[in-house]
């Protein structure tokens, strides 16, 4: 049976994108004045690193400002 997740899809300030369960955290980076995404603690889903062409394809998203979040659904199957 099919199984749906909501879940926050985040550029971050590399270009490249953040998978998330939870809201991500966006905060400095060291002693810079420069922000980053990162994943919070415990989060399940977690996927860091998603290339462009990966993201344009699996959910039709393309050209995100760095640092932006949006709302994504994950539909799968698995047999148990």
């Amino acid at each position: 049976m099919p199984r749906t997740v909501k879940a926050y899809l985040t550029r971050r300030s590399n270009g490249l994108y953040l998978l998330t369960y939870q809201k991500p955290i966006i905060h400095k980076i060291g002693m810079t004045d420069r922000e980053d995404a990162y994943i919070p603690y415990g989060d399940g889903l977690g996927v860091n690193n998603l290339c462009e062409w990966f993201v344009e394809y699996m959910f039709g998203i393309k050209d995100l400002e760095p640092l932006t979040s949006v709302r994504v659904k994950i539909t799968g199957e698995y047999n148990v």
